[in-house]
C-alpha cells in the first residue's frame, strides 16, 4: 500500500509496503537500491508485541519470529542465551549487541548550593564506582562511562578518573565539610520506569557510595517524569538522575556533539552552566572542517567537562537483539540502529 498515512516511502534498501499499527510493518526490496550488498530477502515483517513476554514465547517456544530486540528485557536476554534444548552444550539462540547508544548521568544545578562550587562537584564524582554501579544495580547492561560521550562515538576520550574517596574527601575539607560537618544533599529520579525499572536502586546505590565520603548525606526524592521535567525546567531540583537520549529514540547524528552540546546550550534542563571556555571550543568544534583538528578540539572539550562537570556522567547502555542460531549478519549502530539489508539466514534455517 502507499499513502502519506501509512507509507515513508524513502531511498533506503527496504521500503514499507504495508503497515497495520501495532501489528506489524512489511518491508520490501527496493529495485532502486544502489548501495551495497543488496538485501538478502524480498520481504522483512516486523511484529509488535503489547507485551515482552508474548514477543519471547514466540521466539522461543514457537519459533515464528527469527530475531527480538525493542522490548525484550535484558534478563530475558541472557536467559534465552542459557537455553540448550537438545543438550549438545550450544545455545539454542545467539545474542547480539550494537554500541552504546545510551547514557545515565547526573545533572548538578551549578545555580545552587553547593553544587555552585566546582570542589563539591569534583568529590562528588570522586565518590563514584561507576562500575560497580553498572555489575551490583545493572547486572552488566550498562558498562562505566567515563565521558561525556560513549566509547564508540569518534573523538571519544575517557576523561573522567577513576574512584578515590581520599581525594573526595580532601576536597569536602577544603570547601570546610568533614565528617564533623556534614554536607547534606538531595538527589531525584524519575520514578515510572522511563529510563529503567532500576532507578530506585541505582539512586540507592550512588547514594550509598556518595555517602561512603563520610561527609554526603543524600536524601532521595522521586516524581514520574511529566511533574520531574516541569519542576527540572523551573529550576526546582539541585541534583538529579535523568538518561540521554530519549528512550527508543536515537541521537541525531553519530557524532561527539550529540551527547556534549544541548547541555551547554540548554535552559530546558537548567544546569545553569556557563564558561566562555567550553562556548569557544562547541563554536570551534562546529566550525573546524579538518578531522584531525576537530578531534583535538572534541578532546580539550571532554577534559574540561571532566574538571567542570556539566552533567557527572556515569553509565552507558547498548542496544541488544537475540536471535534463531541460523541468522547472521545482525549489525546495529551507534545510534541504534537495525540494519536490515545486512540481515542474512543460513540456508534450511
Amino acid at each position: 500500500t502507499w499513502d502519506l498515512e501509512s507509507s515513508c516511502g524513502g531511498i533506503g534498501p527496504y521500503t514499507i509496503v504495508n503497515w497495520r499499527q501495532g501489528d506489524a510493518l512489511v518491508l520490501q526490496a527496493n529495485p532502486d537500491w544502489p548501495g551495497q550488498p543488496a538485501p538478502a530477502f524480498a520481504n522483512v515483517t516486523l511484529r509488535f508485541y503489547e507485551d515482552a513476554a508474548s514477543m519471547r514465547r514466540t521466539l522461543e517456544n514457537f519459533g515464528s519470529i527469527d530475531l527480538a530486540w525493542t522490548g525484550l528485557p535484558y534478563g530475558d536476554y541472557t536467559a534465552l542465551q542459557t537455553v540448550d534444548s537438545d543438550g549438545d552444550g550450544v545455545s539454542d539462540f545467539q545474542p547480539w549487541t550494537g554500541p552504546a547508544d545510551f547514557k545515565s548521568y547526573v545533572i548538578f544545578n551549578q545555580d545552587s548550593k553547593p553544587w555552585d562550587r566546582k570542589l563539591i562537584r569534583q568529590a562528588a564524582n570522586l565518590a563514584l564506582d561507576r562500575e560497580a554501579l553498572a555489575q551490583e544495580v545493572f547486572g552488566g547492561l550498562r558498562t562505566p562511562l567515563l565521558s561525556p560521550v560513549p566509547d564508540a562515538v569518534p573523538g571519544y576520550v575517557p576523561v573522567f578518573p577513576p574512584r578515590d574517596l581520599e581525594q573526595a574527601k580532601s576536597l569536602l575539607r577544603l570547601e570546610g565539610y568533614t565528617e564533623a560537618v556534614p554536607l547534606p544533599v538531595e538527589l531525584w529520579f524519575v520514578n515510572d520506569g522511563r529510563y529503567s525499572a532500576n532507578e530506585e536502586a541505582y539512586a540507592n546505590a550512588i547514594k550509598a557510595q556518595l555517602e561512603e565520603t563520610g561527609v554526603f548525606q543524600v536524601e532521595l526524592f522521586s516524581a514520574p517524569f511529566e511533574q520531574f521535567r516541569a519542576q527540572v525546567a523551573e529550576c526546582n531540583y539541585p541534583m538529579y538522575l535523568l538518561g540521554w537520549p530519549t528512550p527508543g529514540r536515537p541521537v541525531n547524528y553519530m557524532d561527539a556533539s550529540a551527547w556534549t552540546d544541548f547541555f551547554v546550550t540548554t535552559n530546558s534542563f537548567c544546569p545553569n552552566y556557563d564558561s566562555r571556555q567550553m562556548a569557544k571550543l562547541i563554536q570551534d568544534s562546529r566550525e573546524e572542517l579538518d578531522p584531525a583538528a576537530r578531534l583535538e578540539i572534541l578532546n580539550q572539550m571532554q577534559t574540561l567537562w571532566a574538571e567542570d562537570l556539566p552533567t557527572m556522567d556515569l553509565l552507558q547502555q547498548p542496544r541488544f537483539a537475540i536471535s534463531q542460531t541460523g541468522v547472521t549478519d545482525v549489525r546495529i549502530d551507534a545510534l541504534g540502529l537495525l540494519h536490515y539489508e545486512f540481515l542474512a539466514k543460513e540456508v534450511g534455517e
